[in-house]
């Protein structure tokens, strides 16, 4: 099958066979995201190198059934992340969010909109300009607080604290464009941005009371506003959109696919504690899996083709740093996996083998 070969193949050459089309999303649908992050704003996509980029894994989107009141698709990442959604009337509506937590960073935060934003018409994409703003809230148990802010509401013998938040939100459909995949497909382009800024800051003891955001410990760490800006390019007027290019708070180019691409794995947030090294390499490598959990692990290396063509078993029972000898490889560009005994992957990345 033509997705097997993403490792050589070019994503952009793949997209024609998904079979994009205008529908509502399913429960039961998958989306696979392959993001390229870049150093410079992405500006002329006409022009854009796609068959540059590198995609080593990819995240996955999971469209659930909903037992949330008025929501019928809940849309989640591996993480825990997310959106809820609705459609009204051929509007695909969000009904809130599920982030990282926008002032104390780790926990997932369910944040639920009234009424919800309008976010595209799936009868008609090049139809829709929306922009508004909603209010919600954030509730925390004082325990939970980071630790200075847990000893001051301790102080002030405050037991929770709630943040009313406002969202500021602005989608409009900003013209058509061709985007060069194996033929040029036309696609509306759609601009979303939104900022998530504090408005007011309630703290309880035996009532709920407001409090000055300027009494609380480092409040202007914490209490930042947030702001995104991105646009979606749909096919069609596809619910997904086939590209998303983000702008704010970080420049990338993320790929929105129906099929997943294989032998491409799954993203791990582990992959920062992973290191091969050096890259190109002459047949000498450095592997150091620094606080990743014990047990056996394979590293495998694959042609431009897929092929496996080396494999060894690393055993971090007993050491986290490893040196390998690769055998008498061509030059040219490979692709390495590290997985774990249950055949998880945790790191898959382009290697580069030099003359030697």
């Amino acid at each position: 099958m033509i997705i097997s070969r993403l490792i050589t193949t070019p994503l952009f050459l793949l997209l024609t066979y998904l079979g994009w089309g205008q529908h509502a999303p399913t429960v039961g649908d998958s989306l696979y995201i392959y993001t390229y992050t870049s150093q410079k704003p992405i500006e002329d996509l006409a022009n854009f190198q796609f068959y540059e980029l590198d995609f080593p894994c990819h995240d996955k989107i999971w469209i659930k059934a909903s037992d949330i009141p008025r929501v019928d698709y809940l849309y989640e990442d591996q993480y825990g992340l997310g959106a809820i959604y609705s459609v009204v009337d051929s509007m695909l509506v969000q009904k809130g969010f599920k982030i990282t937590d926008p002032y104390f960073g780790e926990s997932v935060k369910l944040i639920q909109l009234i009424g919800g934003i309008p976010t595209l018409n799936l009868a008609k994409a090049n139809d829709f300009n929306n922009t508004g703003e909603q209010s919600f809230y954030l509730e925390y148990n004082v325990e939970d607080l980071p630790e200075e802010l847990m000893l001051w509401a301790g102080f002030q013998e405050y037991t929770k604290l709630r943040i009313k938040s406002r969202i500021d939100y602005t989608t409009s459909y900003i013209g058509s464009a061709l985007i060069p995949i194996s033929e040029d497909l036309k696609c509306d382009k759609l601009k979303t941005s939104y900022s998530i800024k504090v408005e007011e800051v309630q703290m309880k003891s035996e009532d709920w009371k407001i409090v000055s955001v300027s009494t609380i410990p480092n409040h202007e760490q914490y209490f930042q506003s947030n702001y995104t800006e991105y646009v979606t390019y749909h096919a069609a007027a596809d619910p997904y959109g086939i590209l998303r290019v983000w702008y704010y708070p970080e420049i990338k180019l993320e790929y929105r696919l129906q099929q997943e691409a294989t032998p491409v794995p799954v993203c791990n947030k582990a992959d920062s504690q992973v290191y091969v090294y050096p890259n190109p390499t002459l047949g000498d490598l450095n592997v150091r899996m620094i606080d990743v959990e014990e047990g056996a692990y394979t590293f495998s290396l694959y042609n431009i083709i897929g092929h496996e063509v080396w494999t060894t078993e690393l055993n971090l029972e007993s050491k986290e740093h490893f040196r390998l000898r690769l055998p008498n490889l061509e030059k040219g560009v490979y692709l390495y996996s590290i997985k774990d005994d249950k055949d998880r992957y945790v790191q898959s990345k382009r290697l580069t083998v030099l003359e030697h």
